[in-house]
């Protein structure tokens, strides 16, 4: 969320969470995902302004709005890192969301592209290490109460 969005604090209630302007990306189309599952299971439903289809396009626009929006960290670890938005961890347990790679059967045995999904794989999941506790570190930098609710 851009810096000066009421919401941009540490501690975020599960109603103030709902009650505000959401930026959904979908990359089905589908307008809910699994935020509102969640949602859902405490009663509770949330407002998506805008879908986009794609996450390259989250930071500008939450940084330019009133905007809120529940996205990987990767999706928008430049701009936290470099100040230029806000984040705060949802008030509501949301289980890692699992990414899959497809390919057609007849590469299963594939020596040349088992190495390669497997190279990949270990690419992203160090990226993605790296990027969240630099995400951590500028946060807890900026708000000390971010360090605690992380450190747990």
């Amino acid at each position: 969320m851009n810096h000066d969005h009421p919401l941009a604090k540490a501690e975020l209630t599960l109603e103030e969470f709902a009650e505000a302007d959401h930026l959904l990306v979908s990359l089905s189309g589908d307008t809910t995902g699994y935020t509102d599952q969640v949602l859902l299971q405490h009663g509770l439903s949330r407002r998506i302004a805008v879908t986009v289809n794609h996450f390259s396009s989250v930071a500008n626009l939450i940084k330019h709005s009133d905007l809120i929006c529940v996205t990987p960290i990767a999706a928008v670890s430049k701009q936290i890192i470099a100040g230029e938005i806000s984040a705060t961890k949802p008030p509501l347990e949301l289980m890692p969301q699992q990414v899959s790679s497809i390919w057609h059967k007849r590469q299963d045995s594939d020596q040349g592209l088992i190495w390669l999904r497997e190279h990949l794989k270990r690419i992203i999941n160090r990226k993605v290490k790296i990027e969240t506790q630099q995400v951590m570190d500028s946060l807890c930098k900026n708000n000390s109460s971010m360090c605690e609710s992380h450190e747990e």
